[in-house]
């Protein structure tokens, strides 16, 4: 079962997966957190607003993502980890510039 897996194992998996992964958390946090906003304006009020509650839902994104790259880790998939964790720190340094 692993070998069949070891395909996985590359950098270009693991960016795919840390790019693809939070904007889908953000989508489907937006259908959960707001049931009457739109996603444009969920997406709207998100980054207008600023605050605790866009850096806590950005945070909230980046949570699946961490999730993978801890199966990675276990799983042995060190390729693949480095290549989450590129997306991830770009994600966070945008985060960072975002609230300053």
């Amino acid at each position: 079962m692993k070998e069949k897996l070891k395909k996985f194992d590359t950098i270009v998996t693991g960016i795919i997966i840390g790019f693809t992964l939070p904007p889908l958390t953000l989508l489907v946090l937006s259908r959960f957190l707001t049931k009457t906003l739109s996603v444009s304006e969920f997406f709207e009020r998100l980054l207008k607003g600023g605050g605790d509650l866009s850096t806590n839902i950005f945070i909230w994104s980046l949570i699946p993502v961490f999730l993978f790259f801890s199966m990675f880790y276990f799983m042995k998939f060190d390729r693949a980890g480095y290549g989450i964790m590129i997306p991830s720190a770009v994600y966070c340094i945008a985060l960072v510039i975002y609230n300053f």
